[in-house]
């Protein structure tokens, strides 16, 4: 994944959600700002529990939030 900007969500497993995206900014500069601004690792209890987050429109949600920390990240 090599397209700054684009969220991509996966479930590897039947209780994961993977979300992945790629930030034009310092590698050490983005893991700072996630580790300490943001939570995002959740291991669900069932596939139906996974299933129905997916349905709540955290997606939209978290590339929502991806977009704010891209934003602070090119303030620096």
């Amino acid at each position: 994944m090599n397209n700054p900007g684009t969220l991509k969500v996966t479930t590897p497993t039947d209780r994961e959600i993977v979300m992945t995206r790629v930030f034009d900014a310092p590698r050490d500069l983005v893991f700072d700002a996630y580790t300490t601004t943001l939570t995002n690792t959740v291991l669900y209890s069932s596939k139906e529990a996974r299933e129905n987050a997916l349905c709540s429109g955290m997606e939209e949600g978290m590339s929502a939030g991806y977009d704010r920390l891209a934003e602070l990240l090119a303030e620096h």
